[in-house]
């Protein structure tokens, strides 16, 4: 840590002064491990609600040290070890070290350092899952105490981890005042819906983001323990418009034709609502993308409905409309491929709206029904 202080441009230096103390890190954690079970909570003395595992009631001040000398390791590491090289071995080492040593703390124990950890790894998941002709990495994970360790790609590991970091903003974070914007959690759902990206963006993996269950071994989903991320957020947060973007995708590729046109209308009004009283929440631009999803997604709507029961989807085919018309109203007419986009889908609503038979000087094309 003084060498940060005195030559903080010394990356190389840094990091090798960090990886030479955590060598003893094993043997400690070891030890440790087969002095105190992880599963017994002792009652903390840091306040009503909170719990400790004995271990890190044992050694606090070691669990202190642990924990700033691996999150300073692995943040100097991520400065200078690329995924494409050799030294990529030793940050998935130091971080496989913290997740090994974090099984003793319990989730208030220094949850915002904890938090920039966890964001990291799963990033670094992230990133190398996405490089082109590279296998994502394996991993040996252990599920559940007395279970063999397994090996994991890349994706399930995120996705353990993130359940992880669900439990630390749990008991970390609180339900914003007004004005405020529960930040780490909202940045949870772009964590979530990136590693559902990584892994292919497959329908069948879309549940997982808006219903999370804590697995106790591999493939094995126990009915006990239910983690719904995107509506958790909800409860942590409050008109965040990234939230209402998430929910209108997953819940499309899940199937449900109602939940997105909800989640779109949302959008529509916080979004609308907070331009109009002077407060960014997205850019011009995500907002065009977003609603020009969102059109086309009710033509797709629209044309998918079932006439036997009763809904020929004309709503959704009017409401895709003003939805576009919204859209073009913060297009910047300089971006030509934004432009084109919607011009597209402008182009698609026509045909959907010819095909159902609907003339658009109908009335109902007004966009008061969405506010």
């Amino acid at each position: 840590m003084s060498l940060e202080k005195l030559t903080p441009a010394d990356t190389s230096r840094i990091l090798s002064v960090y990886l030479i103390a955590t060598q003893a890190l094993p043997t400690i954690e070891s030890n440790i491990s087969r002095s105190f079970p992880q599963n017994p909570q002792h009652p903390s003395s840091s306040g009503p609600g909170h719990i400790d595992t004995p271990s890190f009631f044992r050694y606090r001040e070691l669990w202190r040290w642990t924990e700033r000398l691996l999150r300073r390791a692995i943040i100097s590491a991520s400065r200078i070890c690329s995924l494409n090289s050799p030294q990529e071995a030793t940050l998935w080492m130091l971080f496989s070290q913290y997740r090994t040593c974090s099984v003793h703390w319990p989730p208030t124990f220094r949850s915002e350092h904890r938090s920039s950890v966890t964001e990291l790894f799963i990033r670094t998941l992230v990133l190398r899952a996405r490089l082109p002709g590279r296998p994502p990495p394996s991993f040996y994970v252990h599920f559940r105490p007395g279970a063999p360790d397994v090996q994991a790609t890349a994706t399930m590991v995120a996705r353990r981890a993130i359940q992880d970091y669900r439990d630390i903003l749990n008991a970390g974070t609180h339900f914003p005042r007004a004005g405020e914007r529960n930040v780490k959690v909202e940045e949870l759902t772009d964590l979530c819906v990136a590693v559902w990206e990584a892994g292919g963006s497959k329908s069948r993996d879309a549940a997982w983001v808006m219903d999370v269950r804590r697995s106790s071994g591999l493939g094995q989903l126990p009915t006990h323990v239910d983690i719904q991320i995107l509506w958790w957020v909800t409860r942590l947060t409050f008109n965040a418009a990234r939230v209402f973007r998430h929910m209108m995708r997953i819940s499309e590729a899940c199937g449900d034709a109602v939940l997105p046109t909800r989640a779109l209308r949302l959008y529509v009004h916080t979004v609308g609502k907070a331009k109009i009283m002077g407060k960014s929440t997205d850019s011009d631009e995500t907002w065009v993308t977003t609603l020009v999803w969102g059109s086309r997604m009710l033509c797709r709507l629209a044309l998918m409905a079932d006439p036997t029961t009763g809904n020929r989807g004309i709503d959704e085919a009017r409401e895709a409309g003003p939805i576009l018309e919204k859209a073009k109203e913060r297009l910047n007419p300089d971006d030509k491929e934004l432009k084109a986009r919607v011009e597209l889908a402008e182009g698609i609503w026509n045909t959907v709206m010819a095909i159902k038979g609907i003339t658009r000087r109908n009335p109902a094309l007004s966009v008061a029904h969405i506010r």
